[in-house]
C-alpha cells in the first residue's frame, strides 16, 4: 500500500511540473501601455513598417525625419513637439496609421511571431496586436522603460 502512494505521489508531481512548464511557455503576458497623443503625418510614407521603437529622443527623431530623409522619403512630421514627453521614465511607441490594441509577450509567441534569432537579441519580443485607423495619422503610446523587451521582428 505504501508503494502505492509513493508512486501515486510522483505521478502528481510530474502532472504538476508538466502543467507549470506549460503555462510557463503558452501564458500570454500582457504589457501595460499607455496612449500618450496622435500625430499628423506629413509625408505620404510607403515604407512597410509600421511599428518603431523610440526609448530616447534621438531614436524618435531618427524614425519619423532623419531615417525618412535618408531613404528619400519626405518626414512623417515636420518639427515634432517633444517638450511633454519624458524618455528617462518611458520607451515611446510609434504606429503609423495603425491603433494599439493589446500588447503581449510569451516565450510561445516569441517563438511563433518573432522573426529575428534569439541570438541576435536575447530581449523579449512585445507582440502588437493592431487596428487599421486613419492612414495619415502617427499613433503615440508609451510604455515603462525597460531594458527587458524590444519590438517583434519583421
Amino acid at each position: 500500500m505504501k508503494k502505492i502512494y509513493i508512486i501515486l505521489g510522483i505521478v502528481i508531481a510530474l502532472l504538476g511540473a508538466c502543467w507549470g512548464i506549460c503555462y510557463h511557455i503558452f501564458h500570454v503576458r500582457h504589457m501595460p501601455f499607455q496612449f500618450v497623443c496622435t500625430m499628423a503625418m506629413v509625408g505620404n510614407d510607403i515604407a512597410p513598417l509600421t511599428f518603431y521603437d523610440a526609448p530616447t529622443k534621438e531614436r524618435f527623431l531618427f524614425w519619423v525625419y532623419d531615417h525618412q530623409i535618408s531613404d528619400g522619403l519626405p518626414p512623417l512630421i515636420e518639427n515634432p513637439d517633444l517638450s511633454s514627453f519624458d524618455f528617462e521614465k518611458y520607451d515611446y511607441l510609434l504606429f503609423k496609421g495603425k491603433k494599439l490594441k493589446d500588447l503581449t509577450y510569451s516565450p510561445w509567441l516569441t517563438h511563433t511571431e518573432d522573426a529575428i534569432c534569439s541570438h541576435e537579441d536575447a530581449r523579449t519580443p512585445l507582440i502588437s496586436i493592431l487596428e487599421d485607423a486613419s492612414l495619415d495619422t502617427l499613433y503615440i503610446y508609451r510604455i515603462a522603460k525597460t531594458d527587458k523587451f524590444r519590438p517583434a521582428g519583421p
